[in-house]
């Protein structure tokens, strides 16, 4: 990542290069620019709940979601259906599933699966903390907090995550690795047992 904000040292002489013989591109550079930021505009201005300013710079947009808050999505209704612990043993059992077909026959299409298999229980383990974190909470302070540290988990698991799997991959090869990723699953189901998830609102 990125860990200092300063011009790094290879690129000073291009800046160079561009002050001193680049001012015939400039125009150029801000025309692409300007076309950019009015297709985005005219993208985004198209979706429905969504609303944005016109930019009279760079291409960068901020829409406003305001709109979007609070609606549901078809995995939200089945999170508010069947409660944490069943998406959780659905997310355990994708997860697992999805990397023990990748062990097995190491293949492209059994591959994708798993890729597909493993992002659609994260989304449900994401859908489900979410909404589990809110309604232990009492007041807008604790959601606050909650959510700050729900935010750090996804953050830290994609360091350990490819780290740890390729310390697997040099030592013992990808099956292996593989496998190993289909027991962490099993993990979560555990310490999710010790949870006493509040009921659903009829």
């Amino acid at each position: 990542g990125q860990l200092t904000n300063s011009i790094p040292t290879f690129e000073m002489p291009a800046v160079v290069e561009a002050l001193a013989h680049g001012a015939a591109s400039v125009e150029t550079m801000r025309r692409a620019f300007a076309s950019r930021a009015r297709l985005t505009h005219r993208l985004l201005s198209g979706i429905d709940r969504l609303r944005t300013c016109e930019s009279s710079g760079a291409f960068y947009a901020f829409p406003c979601m305001r709109a979007c808050l609070g609606l549901r999505t078809p995995a939200g209704r089945l999170v508010d259906r069947w409660g944490l612990r069943k998406c959780f043993t659905l997310a355990m059992l994708l997860a697992m599933t999805g990397a023990l077909l990748a062990a097995m026959w190491p293949l492209m299409a059994t591959l994708a699966l798993a890729a597909l298999s493993s992002g659609a229980a994260c989304g449900l383990v994401i859908f489900s903390l979410q909404r589990h974190v809110g309604r232990i909470t009492h007041d807008l302070d604790e959601l606050r907090s909650a959510f700050s540290w729900l935010s750090i988990g996804p953050a830290v698991s994609n360091f350990i995550g490819p780290l740890c799997a390729g310390l697997v991959i040099d030592w013992l090869g990808f099956r292996s690795a593989f496998v190993l990723l289909a027991l962490f699953p099993l993990l979560g189901g555990v310490l999710v047992r010790g949870v006493n998830p509040r009921p659903a609102p009829v």
